[in-house]
């Protein structure tokens, strides 16, 4: 209150929370809703950690003083006629002098009250003290964190929280990057829900990434139904990656650019999940019925002659495209016979027919393919020619850098020994990051030194009689 010099240190949740508050401002009828949801733990940590959020943002005192300065200098210059105007009335502020007191008491408010709020929480729910949480983006401008409420977009920033209390943050790679870990808790998704200890860090670190973090894939598709098991036309995708993929707004599209399907919003195909697309959501109901991650229906009609199915995002941009065909090379016997065209696997280029094959039944939609093949094998993979030191991302760099490298492929039983160390400019070995024999195929280290100054390292990457060496500067 502008009237009450102390109206800082009144504890008005314990006044929000008194099941016999007084007739007014609170009788218990009003406060009957918010106190029963306090009941609930789910509701109870959601309101604790979202006050939190305000006491770390909008309710620090130099975002207060610098709102309630702007306020008060666009009226500055009308409460000389205010004044005059109201004087002889008794209405307040009757002088400048009376004005500004307000003004001042408005501003002890929003230096002090910050303090009190965070002991009446504590008080209200038998909590510890505050704890110091900060939260770390490697590299910098790769991504941003989700933290309960905010989003946090720069490295190094700096909140309180409560240790009994977990905080949920997810990692939110930024196009070109991809969610890699989270430095504290390396086997840990995306999003996390972690109790806070004093003092306490999340580092969320990302990779560069040749896909788009929209990288979606279409894995299925039912064209042409058989007559005993007709769940008209459907389109499965899937999203292969670690993060969950908003698809909102993108659209289905066949070979007809006139053709169109607008996926609705707050739809999002979680890591390593589907989603369905059905031009009829009630004979493909009747014909899958446990499925639910499926939506439509789209009003276009997939050709049994062959046809194209593409997929753009909600700013126009072409994400996937499949041009299938009816006759070989490509598997015949989804045109009418009762199997779907599932691709083999979804890294595979389903622009090709060699990386589709016939469903074993009626199709998968929904789940994976019956044809899934996971490629493990040697003959299968994609194995480097030559030894190879990929440029350590980020460079310069802290606190962490990803180092890559390809392994050759090799006569069987010839494998030879990687090993990958640390030099300091003096040519002393500083750390041992590698040593033993590995697999060939492409493979990624993170190096996060500790007890080391700024200044200037070499990599050297050594297979069998090759070395490489790359200089790589650490940066505090």
């Amino acid at each position: 209150s502008i009237w009450d010099s102390y109206a800082y240190t009144h504890n008005t949740l314990s006044f929000a929370l008194e099941p016999n508050g007084p007739g007014w401002p609170n009788p218990p009828w009003s406060t009957f809703l918010f106190r029963r949801m306090m009941d609930n733990d789910h509701f109870k940590n959601s309101f604790i950690n979202i006050y939190c959020d305000f006491l770390n943002t909008v309710f620090q005192p130099d975002y207060l003083i610098s709102h309630l300065d702007s306020i008060a200098n666009n009226i500055e210059d009308i409460i000389p006629v205010h004044r005059a105007r109201w004087y002889n009335n008794g209405n307040w502020p009757n002088s400048t002098v009376n004005w500004q007191n307000r003004i001042n008491t408005m501003a002890n408010f929003s230096i002090n009250r910050r303090s009190y709020a965070i002991n009446h929480i504590k008080n209200e729910f038998d909590l510890p003290n505050i704890a110091q949480t900060s939260l770390n983006i490697v590299p910098e401008g790769a991504g941003s964190i989700q933290l309960n409420t905010l989003k946090i977009i720069e490295s190094g920033w700096n909140g309180y929280y409560f240790p009994t209390i977990p905080i949920e943050a997810r990692a939110i790679p930024n196009e070109g990057f991809q969610f890699s870990s989270w430095l504290e808790f390396p086997d840990s998704n995306a999003t996390i829900l972690v109790q806070v200890t004093d003092p306490f860090t999340l580092t969320a670190v990302f990779i560069p990434t040749n896909l788009s973090s929209g990288t979606t894939v279409i894995n299925e598709i039912n064209y042409n139904s058989s007559d005993d098991y007709n769940s008209d036309d459907w389109v499965e995708l899937i999203n292969p990656g670690e993060i969950e993929i908003d698809i909102s707004d993108w659209i289905l599209k066949d070979d007809d650019n006139s053709h169109g399907y607008t996926i609705p919003d707050e739809t999002v195909i979680q890591p390593n999940n589907y989603l369905v697309l059905a031009k009829d959501m009630d004979l493909f109901s009747s014909s899958y019925p446990d499925i639910n991650n499926v939506i439509g229906p789209f009003d276009f009609s997939l050709s049994g002659g062959g046809d194209q199915v593409r997929i753009f995002d909600n700013a126009g941009v072409l994400i996937d495209s499949v041009q299938y065909d009816d006759i070989d090379p490509w598997p015949v016997e989804p045109d009418g016979n009762g199997p779907t065209l599932e691709l083999i696997n979804p890294t595979l280029d389903n622009l090709l027919s060699e990386s589709w094959a016939a469903s074993t039944d009626n199709g998968t939609p929904g789940a994976q393919n019956s044809t899934y093949d996971n490629l493990s094998s040697d003959l299968k993979s994609i194995i480097p020619e030559k030894i190879h030191l990929y440029p350590s991302y980020p460079n310069p760099f802290n606190p962490i850098t990803t180092i890559s490298f390809d392994i050759p492929n090799t006569v069987v039983g010839m494998m030879n020994a990687s090993s990958l160390h640390v030099f300091n400019i003096k040519g002393q070995r500083i750390e041992t990051l590698l040593n033993e024999t590995m697999k060939p195929g492409k493979h990624n280290i993170q190096w996060h030194p500790k007890n080391i100054s700024s200044g200037v390292y070499f990599l050297q990457f050594k297979y069998g009689e090759e070395v490489i060496t790359q200089k790589i500067t650490f940066m505090k």
